[in-house]
């Protein structure tokens, strides 16, 4: 009798753990948490006002540029690039004693925007151009 009860509580263990190993093999992974910015197109179309904006309205607005250079005719030129990742990946690991197989699959879309700026001998914003692209 103490025997056939070892028996059932070991037959519970084992199923329990091959069971928590089971579940605790599938994964799912979220999208990856990106900063919020300023800088997208609708931000910088309703605040950019070419002739009136200026090089500290902007340092305020969207932070420092990333590049700072000079054009062929002397003025300022900002640039700004801002990089998106968002990565989705998921798949179902059964344990091989139970299941024998494995699958996952993974989806990454990379969002590029960047912003030049061009500002006058007046430090104000001349002309800007906004590159946007997805892959």
């Amino acid at each position: 009798m103490l025997h056939t009860k070892t028996l059932r509580i070991g037959f519970f263990a084992i199923v329990s753990v091959l069971m928590i190993v089971a579940l605790s093999a599938c994964q799912t992974t979220q999208p990856e948490n990106i900063q919020a910015s300023r800088l997208t197109p609708g931000a910088v179309k309703s605040f950019i006002v070419k002739g009136v904006t200026t090089e500290a309205d902007i340092n305020n607005y969207f932070g420092a540029p990333n590049l700072v250079t000079q054009s062929s005719a002397g003025l300022d030129v900002w640039s700004y690039n801002r990089m998106s990742s968002n990565s989705n990946s998921s798949g179902s690991y059964g344990s091989l004693l139970l299941f024998g197989a494995s699958s996952s699959s993974a989806n990454v879309n990379t969002q590029s925007f960047d912003l030049i700026i061009t500002f006058n001998a007046k430090e104000v914003v001349q002309d800007y151009k906004m590159i946007a692209s997805s892959y």
